[in-house]
């Protein structure tokens, strides 16, 4: 006799059917589909299902384990966070106790059991044998989806379905952040063109557009270079370090910054206008160096590229402008942009500790005029940067990046620029 497994339904429900295949031939039986709601508090017999075609083991360390345990624990409502599982069923073994609440089935098939959600399954099977667990709901509703094994040709298209499953991507963090509105102070600081130029979530469109707004526009690019101010702030958590690994860990970084600095991004906020137009202003300035078509720096790059062919033979980096849909072909890598803006902020803004005021010393135009007269020597320590460091990096920005001395050259050069802007602005008082 074969072995049932019965599963206690979340009170108040029954279960959904549909045929998924009907009987054409010997080869393509009749096969049902069901879906129901066990209450995983009390589940039944959830441990008796067998694993099926699933082809990787449980690891009960896992971090999704933990997170599926926290939401059993903490939130009502499982099945809206989680995805359930899926079983292949001896055919024609389904069976509803209406009395008793129950549905059983029987797996003796070659493979039947479970295909996906076995840590779903051994996540709420561990929460129930800890003796230290304290469940706080005692109805929880948990999905579990039947399907009869007729309805598979072979064990490789059962997988077929598991891989399926496991291939819906992992919403944006992102994106999860802007639905939450923790981007909403930058919002209201910044002018319309950077609001619908900029992609603050998954897959974001032009406004009355088809077209995509570019990955490389996200709210992730503009915190990184937004994050470039915060050394002004000499803030104890948040230093010129922080700001210097944005762009290793700008994912992470980005969520970190919106959800717990607000007082570091409150005083960066007003000033975002005056960032991104520095950006667009710097990136749309090398059209006029002269023999810009030979700096490997304005190119883009991966590790063949940069060994067998030319600066002039390469393809210009293309850089999106923030506050439009234009485009700049020969701009200079967003990571050493990142690097160029930290040397320009961190000299001509100031921090009131008093008060929490961040401010620009000079006006937007006394600092293009500064950018014009310093960006051929900029441009120069970014190429030599590049040529001796790249290869030593295992051609890969990144590394390069947490090389300090690279943030430390290009500071340098600003920070002579600005200061014999100074010097000459007392000598041109002193003349009057």
């Amino acid at each position: 006799m074969k072995k049932r497994i019965a599963l206690n339904l979340i009170k108040g429900s029954k279960y959904g059917e549909c045929v998924v295949q009907p009987h054409r031939s010997d080869t393509e039986k009749e096969a049902i589909q069901r879906i129901f709601f066990v209450n995983a508090s009390s589940p039944g017999n959830l441990g008796g299902i067998p694993r099926g075609s699933n082809p990787r083991s449980y690891n009960n360390r896992s971090p999704v384990v933990n997170k599926i345990r926290r939401t059993l624990r903490d939130r009502q409502g499982l099945c809206l966070f989680n995805g359930g599982i899926q079983v292949t069923i001896d055919v024609g073994s389904f069976e509803y106790d209406e009395e008793g609440h129950t549905i059983s089935f029987t797996c003796e098939g070659e493979n039947n059991g479970h295909y996906d959600g076995q840590h779903s399954m051994n996540a709420i099977l561990d929460e129930l044998s800890d003796p230290d667990s304290k469940l706080g709901f005692a109805e929880q509703p948990f999905k579990v989806t039947l399907v009869e094994d007729t309805f598979w040709r072979d064990t490789e298209e059962s997988r077929s379905a598991a891989a399926a499953w496991n291939t819906r991507k992992v919403q944006e963090a992102a994106s999860e952040q802007n639905q939450r509105g923790e981007y909403n102070d930058l919002k209201n600081h910044l002018d319309s063109k950077y609001v619908e130029n900029i992609r603050w979530e998954e897959n974001q469109k032009y406004k009355n557009s088809k077209e995509m707004i570019p990955k490389c526009k996200g709210i992730v690019q503009v915190s990184t270079l937004l994050a470039q101010a915060i050394p002004v702030q000499m803030d104890r958590t948040y230093t010129k370090d922080f700001a210097r690994a944005f762009p290793r860990v700008s994912k992470k970084a980005t969520e970190r910054l919106w959800k717990s600095a607000r007082t570091i991004t409150s005083a960066i906020a007003p000033h975002a206008n005056t960032i991104l137009h520095l950006a667009d202003y710097i990136q749309s300035s090398w059209g006029s160096i002269p023999d810009r078509e030979n700096y490997r720096v304005l190119k883009k790059y991966s590790k063949s590229g940069f060994c067998t062919k030319t600066a002039a033979e390469s393809k210009p980096y293309v850089y999106n402008k923030f506050g439009s849909r234009g485009t700049v072909d020969g701009a200079i890598n967003h990571e050493f942009l990142s690097v160029i803006m930290q040397a320009l902020l961190r000299h001509t803004m100031s921090f009131d500790e008093d008060t929490g005021i961040q401010k620009f010393d000079f006006s937007v135009a006394e600092i293009e005029n500064l950018w014009d007269t310093v960006r051929g020597d900029i441009l120069n320590v970014c190429e030599k940067l590049f040529n001796d460091l790249y290869p030593r990096s295992g051609y890969r920005m990144v590394p390069l990046l947490d090389n300090s001395s690279v943030w430390d050259r290009v500071d340098e050069v600003v920070q002579k620029a600005v200061m014999s802007n100074l010097i000459s602005k007392l000598s041109s008082k002193a003349a009057v």
